[in-house]
């Protein structure tokens, strides 16, 4: 028989606070409703009303500035991210240039001999391999 963790004190507090949200938007839509059907709410429930939306207004303001906190870090990694793809075809270009300045001296050392073979097996390697989309 398996044994059943309890759940971490993080967890339960957004249990919680999911239940009282649920309570507090269920008390808004029925005093919203009395007073839209012209139903008299009394000091109380205006209060009640009051420090609902009170509490709703900053849990918006909460939830916008932790979606902007968000926004800007996946701005900076995706800048972060451009960047090491522009160096990393950069690099790429660059071993590019050196393996056919590389081919070129073997084939200039022994225009006859086996380096013009290899180098030209360098060259058709380079030529086949796809260059990095701008």
């Amino acid at each position: 028989m398996a044994r059943r963790s309890r759940p971490s004190k993080e967890r339960r507090a957004r249990h919680r606070a999911a239940a009282e949200r649920t309570a507090r938007r269920d008390s808004l839509l029925v005093l919203l409703s009395r007073i839209q059907r012209g139903i008299p709410i009394t000091p109380v429930e205006g209060a009640l009303l009051r420090a609902h939306v009170e509490v709703e207004l900053t849990d918006a303001d909460q939830a916008r500035a932790a979606l902007g906190q968000q926004e800007a870090q996946h701005r900076q990694q995706l800048a972060a991210a451009h960047a090491a793809i522009r160096e990393a075809e950069q690099d790429a270009a660059d071993v590019r240039d050196r393996m056919r300045d590389l081919a070129r001296r073997m084939r200039a050392g022994s225009p006859m001999g086996a380096a013009v073979v290899y180098a030209d097996r360098i060259e058709q390697t380079l030529d086949t391999t796809p260059e990095p989309q701008p």
